[in-house]
Protein backbone atom coordinates (compact mmCIF):
# COMPACT_ATOMS: atom_id res chain seq x y z
CA UNK A 1 0.00 0.00 0.00
CA UNK A 2 1.72 3.16 -1.12
CA UNK A 3 -0.28 5.18 1.36
CA UNK A 4 -2.92 4.60 3.96
CA UNK A 5 -6.12 6.55 3.75
CA UNK A 6 -8.08 5.79 6.85
CA UNK A 7 -10.96 7.61 8.46
CA UNK A 8 -14.65 8.39 8.28
CA UNK A 9 -15.91 9.27 4.81
CA UNK A 10 -18.98 11.09 3.58
CA UNK A 11 -19.85 10.52 -0.07
CA UNK A 12 -22.15 12.39 -2.43
CA UNK A 13 -25.25 10.49 -3.52
CA UNK A 14 -25.48 9.78 -7.26
CA UNK A 15 -21.84 10.69 -7.89
CA UNK A 16 -19.65 7.87 -9.30
CA UNK A 17 -16.13 7.74 -7.91
CA UNK A 18 -13.40 6.31 -10.15
CA UNK A 19 -11.09 4.48 -7.74
CA UNK A 20 -7.58 4.27 -9.11
CA UNK A 21 -6.54 2.48 -5.92
CA UNK A 22 -8.13 -0.50 -4.23
CA UNK A 23 -10.24 -0.01 -1.11
CA UNK A 24 -11.00 -1.86 2.09
CA UNK A 25 -14.24 -0.38 3.48
CA UNK A 26 -15.86 -0.93 6.86
CA UNK A 27 -19.39 0.33 7.46
CA UNK A 28 -19.42 2.07 10.86
CA UNK A 29 -23.01 3.26 11.15
CA UNK A 30 -26.18 3.96 9.20
CA UNK A 31 -27.31 2.33 6.00
CA UNK A 32 -26.73 2.90 2.28
CA UNK A 33 -27.18 1.24 -1.08
CA UNK A 34 -24.46 1.49 -3.70
CA UNK A 35 -23.25 0.26 -7.06
CA UNK A 36 -19.78 -1.29 -7.01
CA UNK A 37 -18.64 -2.03 -10.56
CA UNK A 38 -22.31 -2.09 -11.62
CA UNK A 39 -23.32 -4.57 -8.89
CA UNK A 40 -25.95 -3.34 -6.46
CA UNK A 41 -25.12 -3.82 -2.77
CA UNK A 42 -26.62 -2.83 0.58
CA UNK A 43 -24.11 -1.29 2.97
CA UNK A 44 -25.06 -1.99 6.57
CA UNK A 45 -23.21 -1.68 9.89
CA UNK A 46 -20.40 -4.17 10.53
CA UNK A 47 -20.11 -5.05 6.85
CA UNK A 48 -16.71 -5.06 5.16
CA UNK A 49 -15.97 -4.69 1.44
CA UNK A 50 -12.73 -5.30 -0.46
CA UNK A 51 -12.77 -3.47 -3.79
CA UNK A 52 -9.98 -3.95 -6.39
CA UNK A 53 -8.14 -1.04 -8.04
CA UNK A 54 -9.73 0.72 -11.03
CA UNK A 55 -13.27 0.18 -9.75
CA UNK A 56 -16.26 2.51 -9.94
CA UNK A 57 -18.17 3.17 -6.73
CA UNK A 58 -21.46 5.09 -6.54
CA UNK A 59 -23.76 5.66 -3.57
CA UNK A 60 -27.40 5.35 -4.64
CA UNK A 61 -28.87 6.47 -1.32
CA UNK A 62 -27.71 6.76 2.29
CA UNK A 63 -29.07 7.53 5.72
CA UNK A 64 -28.03 10.70 7.53
CA UNK A 65 -25.89 8.74 10.00
CA UNK A 66 -24.08 6.69 7.33
CA UNK A 67 -20.33 6.52 7.95
CA UNK A 68 -17.60 4.25 6.70
CA UNK A 69 -13.88 3.74 7.21
CA UNK A 70 -11.59 3.35 4.23
CA UNK A 71 -8.10 2.00 3.68
CA UNK A 72 -6.63 2.46 0.21
CA UNK A 73 -3.98 0.32 -1.45
CA UNK A 74 -2.15 0.40 -4.77
CA UNK A 75 -0.60 -3.03 -4.88
CA UNK A 76 -1.48 -6.59 -4.02
CA UNK A 77 0.87 -9.52 -3.39
CA UNK A 78 1.21 -11.79 -6.43
CA UNK A 79 -0.53 -14.69 -4.68
CA UNK A 80 -3.56 -12.54 -3.94
CA UNK A 81 -5.77 -12.38 -7.06
CA UNK A 82 -8.70 -10.04 -6.54
CA UNK A 83 -10.76 -10.22 -9.74
CA UNK A 84 -14.04 -9.19 -8.18
CA UNK A 85 -14.94 -7.20 -5.11
CA UNK A 86 -16.41 -9.07 -2.19
CA UNK A 87 -18.41 -7.95 0.80
CA UNK A 88 -19.82 -9.67 3.87
CA UNK A 89 -20.85 -9.09 7.47
CA UNK A 90 -18.21 -9.52 10.17
CA UNK A 91 -18.83 -11.21 13.49
CA UNK A 92 -18.12 -9.26 16.67
CA UNK A 93 -14.68 -10.82 17.12
CA UNK A 94 -13.83 -10.32 13.42
CA UNK A 95 -14.93 -6.69 13.63
CA UNK A 96 -12.72 -6.07 16.67
CA UNK A 97 -9.70 -7.65 15.01
CA UNK A 98 -10.09 -5.65 11.79
CA UNK A 99 -10.49 -2.54 13.91
CA UNK A 100 -7.06 -3.18 15.44
CA UNK A 101 -5.55 -3.56 11.95
CA UNK A 102 -7.12 -0.27 10.84
CA UNK A 103 -5.72 1.52 13.87
CA UNK A 104 -2.25 0.03 13.45
CA UNK A 105 -2.07 0.99 9.76
CA UNK A 106 -3.38 4.47 10.53
CA UNK A 107 -0.77 4.95 13.29
CA UNK A 108 2.05 3.77 11.04
CA UNK A 109 0.92 6.09 8.24
CA UNK A 110 1.17 9.08 10.58
CA UNK A 111 4.90 8.57 11.15
CA UNK A 112 7.15 10.95 9.23
CA UNK A 113 8.40 9.40 7.10
CA UNK A 114 6.06 6.39 7.22
CA UNK A 115 7.67 2.96 7.06
CA UNK A 116 6.04 1.63 3.88
CA UNK A 117 7.41 -1.90 4.40
CA UNK A 118 5.57 -2.21 7.71
CA UNK A 119 2.40 -0.67 6.23
CA UNK A 120 2.41 -3.09 3.27
CA UNK A 121 2.88 -6.12 5.52
CA UNK A 122 0.05 -4.98 7.79
CA UNK A 123 -2.16 -4.44 4.76
CA UNK A 124 -1.34 -7.88 3.32
CA UNK A 125 -2.05 -9.48 6.71
CA UNK A 126 -5.41 -7.70 6.88
CA UNK A 127 -6.34 -8.77 3.33
CA UNK A 128 -5.36 -12.36 4.07
CA UNK A 129 -7.48 -12.32 7.23
CA UNK A 130 -10.47 -10.87 5.38
CA UNK A 131 -10.11 -13.47 2.65
CA UNK A 132 -10.12 -16.17 5.34
CA UNK A 133 -13.26 -14.69 6.90
CA UNK A 134 -14.95 -14.41 3.52
CA UNK A 135 -14.14 -17.98 2.46
CA UNK A 136 -15.84 -19.22 5.63
CA UNK A 137 -18.91 -17.04 5.08
CA UNK A 138 -22.21 -18.12 3.51
CA UNK A 139 -21.57 -15.74 0.58
CA UNK A 140 -18.47 -17.70 -0.47
CA UNK A 141 -20.29 -21.03 -0.06
CA UNK A 142 -22.99 -19.79 -2.44
CA UNK A 143 -20.35 -18.60 -4.94
CA UNK A 144 -18.63 -22.01 -4.89
CA UNK A 145 -21.91 -23.82 -5.44
CA UNK A 146 -22.60 -21.77 -8.57
CA UNK A 147 -19.00 -21.56 -9.76
CA UNK A 148 -19.83 -22.20 -13.43
CA UNK A 149 -22.49 -19.51 -13.52
CA UNK A 150 -20.22 -17.12 -11.63
CA UNK A 151 -17.49 -17.57 -14.26
CA UNK A 152 -19.97 -16.69 -17.02
CA UNK A 153 -21.13 -13.65 -15.03
CA UNK A 154 -17.56 -12.44 -14.45
CA UNK A 155 -16.79 -12.89 -18.15
CA UNK A 156 -19.91 -10.90 -19.04
CA UNK A 157 -18.89 -8.08 -16.67
CA UNK A 158 -15.38 -8.11 -18.13
CA UNK A 159 -16.79 -7.76 -21.65
CA UNK A 160 -19.12 -4.94 -20.58
CA UNK A 161 -16.16 -3.05 -19.13
CA UNK A 162 -14.21 -3.57 -22.35
CA UNK A 163 -16.90 -3.09 -25.02
CA UNK A 164 -19.88 -1.59 -23.20
CA UNK A 165 -19.40 1.91 -24.59
CA UNK A 166 -19.94 0.62 -28.14
CA UNK A 167 -21.86 -2.66 -27.88
CA UNK A 168 -25.30 -2.14 -26.34
CA UNK A 169 -27.04 -5.43 -27.17
CA UNK A 170 -26.97 -8.84 -25.48
CA UNK A 171 -26.35 -10.74 -28.74
CA UNK A 172 -22.78 -9.45 -28.98
CA UNK A 173 -21.91 -10.63 -25.46
CA UNK A 174 -23.61 -14.02 -25.87
CA UNK A 175 -21.60 -14.64 -29.04
CA UNK A 176 -18.32 -13.65 -27.33
CA UNK A 177 -19.03 -16.02 -24.42
CA UNK A 178 -20.27 -18.78 -26.70
CA UNK A 179 -23.78 -19.35 -25.36
CA UNK A 180 -27.27 -18.36 -26.47
CA UNK A 181 -28.70 -14.96 -25.48
CA UNK A 182 -31.49 -16.66 -23.51
CA UNK A 183 -29.03 -18.80 -21.54
CA UNK A 184 -26.82 -15.78 -20.85
CA UNK A 185 -29.84 -13.81 -19.67
CA UNK A 186 -30.86 -16.62 -17.32
CA UNK A 187 -27.37 -16.85 -15.77
CA UNK A 188 -27.05 -13.09 -15.30
CA UNK A 189 -30.46 -12.87 -13.60
CA UNK A 190 -29.59 -15.83 -11.36
CA UNK A 191 -26.24 -14.43 -10.22
CA UNK A 192 -26.97 -10.71 -10.05
CA UNK A 193 -30.77 -10.39 -9.85
CA UNK A 194 -30.52 -7.98 -12.80
CA UNK A 195 -31.07 -8.40 -16.54
CA UNK A 196 -28.32 -8.10 -19.14
CA UNK A 197 -29.97 -4.94 -20.48
CA UNK A 198 -30.04 -3.39 -17.00
CA UNK A 199 -26.31 -4.00 -16.51
CA UNK A 200 -25.44 -2.75 -20.00
CA UNK A 201 -27.48 0.43 -19.47
CA UNK A 202 -26.11 0.87 -15.94
CA UNK A 203 -22.59 0.71 -17.37
CA UNK A 204 -23.44 3.32 -20.00
CA UNK A 205 -24.93 5.64 -17.41
CA UNK A 206 -21.99 5.25 -15.06
CA UNK A 207 -19.45 5.76 -17.86
CA UNK A 208 -21.30 8.90 -18.95
CA UNK A 209 -21.26 10.29 -15.40
CA UNK A 210 -17.54 9.52 -15.05
CA UNK A 211 -16.72 11.18 -18.38
CA UNK A 212 -18.80 14.26 -17.57
CA UNK A 213 -17.05 14.63 -14.21
CA UNK A 214 -13.46 13.64 -14.96
CA UNK A 215 -12.95 14.71 -18.59
CA UNK A 216 -13.06 18.00 -20.47
CA UNK A 217 -14.98 16.50 -23.39
CA UNK A 218 -18.18 18.26 -24.49
CA UNK A 219 -21.44 16.34 -24.19
CA UNK A 220 -21.69 15.70 -27.95
CA UNK A 221 -18.24 14.06 -27.97
CA UNK A 222 -19.09 11.90 -24.96
CA UNK A 223 -22.31 10.92 -26.73
CA UNK A 224 -20.31 9.79 -29.77
CA UNK A 225 -17.76 7.91 -27.64
CA UNK A 226 -20.57 6.00 -25.93
CA UNK A 227 -22.08 4.88 -29.23
CA UNK A 228 -25.20 7.04 -29.29
CA UNK A 229 -26.55 7.99 -32.71
CA UNK A 230 -26.79 11.68 -31.78
CA UNK A 231 -26.64 14.00 -28.73
CA UNK A 232 -30.44 14.02 -28.52
CA UNK A 233 -30.52 10.25 -27.98
CA UNK A 234 -27.79 10.66 -25.34
CA UNK A 235 -29.86 13.30 -23.50
CA UNK A 236 -32.99 11.11 -23.57
CA UNK A 237 -30.97 8.24 -22.09
CA UNK A 238 -30.53 10.29 -18.91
Amino acid sequence: MDHANCGKRFLSVGQPYLLGEGRIMRIISGHASAFINLEHRCLDPRMCFVVPPHSVFEIEQQSKDFQLQVLSFNELPKEYELQRFFGFRLSESEWQLTDRYFKLIWQESQNRPPNMTIIRHLQYALLARLEEYYCASKHAVMDRQDNGQLKVYLRFMELINRYGTKEHFIGFYAKEIGISPNHLGYIIRTVSNATCAELINRNLLMQAKVMLKYSDQPAWEISDNLGFSNPSAFSKFF
